[in-house]
Parts: structure tokens; sequence; C-alpha cells
């Protein structure tokens, strides 16, 4: 918006240009056809205009190059190009005798793995061992001594794994505890509450104990669901709990702090559950079968109440994760048998609403990547930010993909199957577990790396994508008409500048331009 003499771009226009920087990294915005296009348009007729600043027709061009990437990336019908290999700096951790499970040290730069001769712990400052602070099991003969998982407190100052029917509980640094249960131990984790030491453990007879980190005090919860514990979840002080029996049972809200709610039983899936996960703002879990293809979004609310809706895909899913940004649009993916990844995606006000049917409003669709996974898919699991996705299979092939695009960034081949994939909540690094391996893989991932990557894998197809609709939208079609000339003009520019020393880089303007030709 401009003034009446054509010169100062008026003050609302600043609270535009924060408006149309969220639109043009907004999937559900520029994946839809007519209003990307509509975006695009309008941002293109901004930079050709004479009646504002330079500094803003140079704005407008960084934002159409994103819009455009965003939108050739979520409709081509082709699997995108393949990106250049990101500069991951890659860690072979020995020292250990197969690794069975990784998990990092809640906001530390540290992380443990669980192996055959116990828990090792590792810093990622550096490549030396660290002197182990964790007891060791002694081995057995045709067992294996540790359940495949360990878990950190929130607060990341208690480590749990456990062994048979015993759970240890290690204060860092500090002494560890054995405590006995009832029954052989399935699975287990700690609250993700901030102040909370609660560990929810699911047994082999159907109980479910939560153990205070603090003083090891111990008891059973009541009322649960029948058949063995098969998986846990917690979403602050609440808990679901999956079932051999195919029940789901979810805990509502307590009042007081370390204290469950009353528990909430229904019948999940016609098989056993063999996964769950809460989404970021904890009001939902997403379930999977073993033996159906099929997921099940379930809504939550504070009173108890379950509503299911169904996910129908072609094939069984083997594993699941939800997008890690909380948001209005809620997004899942899921891993499946035949070596697909499925985005499942939906407003999250219609999973809120009774009187909806979220089923027609859920959103199904196989991820166009640059490449695919040639077994079953073992894990996928987000960074923190959601800029990246991991995924892993039998065969050992680990993909490490740019989320807003589909591109590939990373490809590593390990020694058996992939199953276990983590990423550092303070910095981006993903560790990674091999089933015939006894290394820990570990990769840093900077954010810029795959922003810059992703968007030059995105505009490879600008034009397959817009040039059926480009005659429709006059402003856009002069733009690229004229790109070119304007990139030229604004290399031979800056070109003098950076020769004689006035600047280190060449603009952002001048690279989103580079990037469109």
């Amino acid at each position: 918006k401009c003034d009446e003499t054509g010169g100062d771009v008026a003050p609302v226009f600043e609270v535009t240009k924060k408006l149309v920087e969220l639109l043009a990294r907004t999937p559900a915005v520029c994946g839809s056809g007519e209003q990307g296009l509509q975006l695009a348009n309008a941002l293109a007729a901004c930079c050709l205009s004479h009646h504002m600043k330079h500094t803003e027709r140079h704005w407008a061009v960084q934002q159409l190059s994103h819009t455009v990437a965003t939108f050739s990336a979520l409709n081509s019908k082709q699997a995108l190009i393949r990106a250049t290999n990101i500069p991951a700096a890659g860690k072979r951790l020995n020292g250990v005798d197969k690794v069975l499970a990784c998990e990092w040290r809640k906001q530390h730069d540290m992380f443990s793995v669980c192996s055959l001769d116990g828990v090792h712990s590792w810093s990622t400052l550096s490549s030396s061992h660290a002197p182990p602070s964790f007891r060791k099991h002694t081995k057995k003969s045709g067992k294996r001594p540790l359940v495949q998982c360990l878990s950190w407190s929130q607060n990341g100052e208690h480590c749990a794994t456990a062994f048979e029917n015993l759970v240890s509980i290690t204060k860092v640094p500090g002494s560890c505890e054995d405590i006995s249960l009832p029954a052989a131990v399935t699975c287990f984790q700690f609250s993700t509450a901030s102040d909370s030491h609660m560990l929810a453990v699911g047994l082999k007879n159907g109980k479910v104990a939560i153990i205070s980190a603090h003083d090891k005090k111990w008891h059973i919860l009541s009322n649960t669901g029948e058949g063995a514990v098969t998986c846990v979840s917690w979403s602050g002080f609440r808990l679901a709990i999956g079932y051999r029996s195919g029940q789901l049972s979810v805990t509502r809200r307590s009042g007081g702090e370390n204290q469950l709610g009353e528990i909430t039983t229904e019948k999940a899936h016609q098989a056993p559950v063999s996964g769950l996960e809460w989404d970021p703002s904890g009001t939902m879990i997403i379930t999977r079968c073993a033996d159906q293809s099929a997921l099940k979004i379930w809504s939550t609310t504070q009173r108890g109440k379950l509503r299911p809706y169904d996910v129908a895909t072609t094939t069984t899913p083997t594993c699941v994760s939800w997008w890690p940004v909380s948001a209005d649009y809620v997004q899942a993916v899921s891993g499946h048998k035949n070596g697909q990844l499925f985005r499942v995606s939906a407003q999250a006000q219609y999973l809120a609403s009774p009187g909806v049917s979220a089923e027609a409003q859920l959103r199904v669709q196989v991820l166009a990547m640059a490449s695919t996974h040639r077994q079953a898919v073992t894990c996928v699991s987000f960074s923190s930010n959601g800029l990246v996705l991991a995924s892993g299979d039998e065969s050992g092939l680990l993909l490490i993909w740019s989320f807003h695009d589909g591109s590939l960034l990373k490809e590593v081949e390990g020694t058996g199957a992939c199953h276990s994939l983590q990423w550092s909540l303070k910095s981006c690094q993903l560790s990674a577990v091999f089933a015939q391996e006894a290394t820990v893989h570990v990769f840093t991932v900077p954010p810029e790396a795959v922003l810059e990557h992703s968007l030059i894998a995105a505009q490879k197809n600008i034009f397959a994508v817009l040039a059926p609709s480009l005659d429709q939208w006059s402003c856009l079609k002069q733009f690229y008409k004229f790109l070119h000339s304007i990139l030229d003009s604004q290399y031979q520019y800056e070109q003098s500048k950076v020769a004689d020393g006035e600047v280190v880089v060449y603009s952002g303007y001048l690279q989103s331009l580079a990037i469109m030709a």
C-alpha cells in the first residue's frame, strides 16, 4: 500500500509483509491451486511495480520464490528432483556390543545407547567415549538382557532401562537402583511434563506400574485394559496405553501434580495396538495396528471422552510420527509395509468439533519424494523444528528429507534394519541405529542447508507445474518474461561490489532471482 505520492510505503504494509511471509510458507494456502497462484500473481505485481521502493521489491521477489516453491512441490504429480546432499557430518561411535536403542538426554547435547552389555553415554561436543555412569547388566545366554528401549526424564536428571521384571533408574550423576515389578516389562516412558518424575511401565500381565523416580515408590494403575501392554505414551500428565487385545486406555486430566485422573478405555483395533503417539497439542492420539491397513486418530476431551476417526490407507502402517509444530493445521507421517510414506493432514478444528464429519476433512496422500524405500519402513522421525523428516527401512536404508518439499537431502546405507531414529531437542543432530551394527551414526543437519537445498530442488519443478496456468495470471507471466533481464541487471550491479570487496556475498534478492531463472 503506497501513499498518495506513490513514494513512501505506508506503515500498514509492515503488517501485510508479516502476513505474506506466513502465507508463502503455509502448505494449506500455497498448495491449494487457486489461492497459491493468486498470492504468486500479487507478489509478481509487486516485483514489477515502479511505485514501490527497491527494498520492498526485493522483499517481494524473495517471498515469490518461497510461494512458487511451495506451490510446485505440493502440485507436482511426479517425484521431486533430488537435491544435492547436505553437508551432514556423520560420526560412528564404537565400543558397544550391538546397539538396541538410542535416546537423547533432554535439554542436553548428550545421548545414550542401550546395548547388550549395558547403557553408554556420549557427549556430542567430542567424539571421545564418556566414562559410563550407568550400571551394566550381565549377559545371559539365549536372552537379551535389556528391553529394546531406554527413557530419559524431561529434565534430564534420570534415565531408565529394564531387564525382565527389573527397572533400573539412574540419577545423573549418581547411583543406580533396581525396582522389582510383578511381571516382565514390555515398554516404558517418562512423563513429558517438565516438573514430573513419573515413569509409566507396561507389563506383560496387562498392568501398568507408575514409578516415582525421586523416591522409587510405585503403584499399579487400576481399571485398565485387558491383555499384555504393548505401548505407552505421555502428554504432560495424561497417559495413553495400548494393549495386545486392541484396547486403548487414556487417563483424564488431573488437577494435582504427579497424579493421574480417571481412565477411559475403548476398543481401538481388532488386533494388537502396535504403536500410539500424542500430537504436540496433547489433544489427539494416533494409533496403528500391525494387522490392519488403517490408522486411527482419537480426539480427546478433558472429560476423558474419545472420538475416533478412521484413516484409510492401502497398506499396513509400520510406524508413525506427528509433525512437531503445534498449529491449527495438524499433520502426521506414517511409514508402511510396502515402503511408502503417507501424509495425514486436517484442520484441527474439524477434529475437535463433534458436529463435523472429520473423515471427510482428513487428507491422506502418498508423499511425493525424490526416492523411495526398498522394503518396509521401520521408523520415521521429525526434527524438533519440523523442517526435516528421517525415515529408515528393513534393508538398512536411511533417507533424510526436507519435509517442506520432499527433496532428498541425504542417503545412508546401514547394515541390518534401521530400528531407531532420534533427534536432539537442542541441536540439529540425528542419531541412527542399525540392527547388525555395534555403532551409532550421528548426523548434523544445519537448518540453513536444509532451506537452501530444498528450495533449489523444488524450483527445478516450477515451470512444469506453472506453465499450464501462466496465461491466466498476467503479472506472473510478465514477471517470468522479464526475469532474465532483471537478473542480468542485478548481477552486473552486485558483481562490481563483490569484486571491489564492498560486500562478501551476493544478496538474497539476487539469489532468489537466480533460483527462479
